[in-house]
């Protein structure tokens, strides 16, 4: 990705970001599939997942999806993804195994997981596949490593990583 993509990929983040404010704000709750429909749900999801300029908006957000996924208003997985989203940014093992980074020797890896022994039985309380299957679709998705030969300066998507992100 070229600078100018990033930087305009950035700023498609923060207005989106802006916007899903505006409307929890208005809504006062998180935007549940009962209130806006299953897409504008998972719409808001991808869109608090892609805030990663504004930590403290993606915590704030896990609460309130927290609370949409115990009446029934946001999936699981929904809830899931943005719970290892927050831990990775905090530093901290993911629960769900859902964040991966790329690495240009080696290709997609996940994050490191706590404790991995119970990793599938998580996942399949919340409506995930099992972990290798998932591991198997990212690194389908986002192909072999580009080089054996490490950049010069690796591509930031997120201020708060040193390498490029993709979620499960």
């Amino acid at each position: 990705m070229t600078r100018d993509a990033l930087s305009a990929a950035q700023e498609a983040d923060r207005r989106s970001t802006a916007g899903l404010r505006r409307i929890i704000g208005h809504l006062g709750v998180w935007p549940g599939r009962s209130l806006v429909g299953e897409e504008a749900c998972q719409a808001a999801t991808t869109i608090v997942l892609h805030s990663d300029h504004d930590p403290a908006f993606q915590r704030l957000m896990l609460r309130a999806l927290r609370a949409a996924f115990e009446k029934g208003e946001a999936t699981g997985a929904q809830w899931a993804h943005l719970q290892d989203r927050c831990l990775v940014h905090d530093g901290k093992r993911q629960l769900f195994g859902t964040q991966f980074w790329y690495e240009s020797r080696t290709g997609i890896q996940p994050y490191p997981i706590e404790a991995p022994e119970g990793l599938d039985a998580r996942r399949a309380e919340v409506g995930l596949q099992p972990h290798t299957e998932q591991v198997q679709l990212q690194r389908e998705r986002h192909g072999a490593p580009a080089s054996s030969i490490p950049p010069a300066h690796p591509t930031r998507f997120s201020t708060h990583a040193n390498t490029d992100r993709a979620a499960a």
